[in-house]
């Protein structure tokens, strides 16, 4: 959100405003107010078409979603709802593809969970179609980490759907592991947070990357890079929150 305030022409005020007012948007078209709704409003604009209209399409596109997987959709799905409705493509056709690319990736060894959703959500940044090639990028990105000696958990599902996406090669990759390999000896990881590395390594090495694509293209990995640093300050949070529950009751115990 900060990103958004510096980006805008407007007084940080006026900036602010307007996001209340797109996230209204949201809520009348639907959706309900939580954090998630807020980093959705970002990426309402009246650029192409009408901010109601993108509201709405977001919002037909959550519920198909959901059609598919009703426990595992929430409130977290609303950001890559309103962002990839906005995207060429029959929407209908978007939420079926999602599915079909949870269900493969779920038979080829990826736990069924709300990063298996989110992941699939990714793989349709730029066609609402299925495509198997993709299937096999992910895949090959997966084993080309674990044969790297990173054990590969639900945390890192998206960015690995972000990499198989984008088709990134054996070179990235590999930059990629290197860079990981150097987070993982800083202090701050060797106490805690390992699960992050990997998105920080992935998100260090493909910035260039993302630069230096043009138009719709950057535009949607560049939001899309956004949820994913939301999700993942949300995970800190709820892994500090939890330890210190822990170590409070811990401490009341003795």
């Amino acid at each position: 959100m900060v990103a958004f305030l510096d980006s805008t022409d407007e007084m940080p005020s006026t900036a602010v405003g307007l996001l209340i007012a797109r996230e209204e948007t949201l809520k009348q078209a639907g959706f309900k107010r939580s954090m998630y709704s807020y980093l959705a409003a970002l990426f309402i604009n009246s650029d192409v078409i009408p901010e109601e209209e993108q509201a709405n399409k977001g919002k037909e596109l959550y519920d198909a979603i959901r059609k598919h997987h009703p426990f595992l959709t929430s409130h977290e799905d609303i950001p890559f709802a309103v962002l990839l409705s906005k995207q060429e493509g029959d929407i209908q056709e978007r939420a079926t593809t999602m599915n079909d690319y949870f269900k493969d990736l779920k038979g080829n060894g990826f736990y069924s969970s709300d990063e298996l959703q989110w992941t699939s959500q990714i793989m349709t940044i730029t066609n609402a179609g299925y495509n198997r090639k993709l299937i096999e990028n992910v895949l090959n990105v997966r084993d080309y980490f674990k044969k790297a000696g990173i054990k590969v958990k639900r945390p890192h599902y998206m960015v690995i759907g972000l990499l198989g996406a984008i088709g990134a090669k054996d070179e990235l990759l590999q930059k990629i592991v290197s860079v990981y390999y150097e987070l993982e000896q800083m202090k701050l990881f060797k106490w805690g947070y390992k699960e992050m590395i990997l998105p920080i390594a992935v998100q260090l090495e493909t910035k260039h990357l993302i630069e230096t694509q043009t138009g719709t293209t950057m535009t949607v990995l560049t939001s899309i890079e956004s949820i994913l640093q939301a999700q993942q300050a949300a995970m800190i949070s709820t892994a500090v929150i939890v330890s210190a529950s822990t170590a409070a009751n811990s401490n009341g115990s003795n």
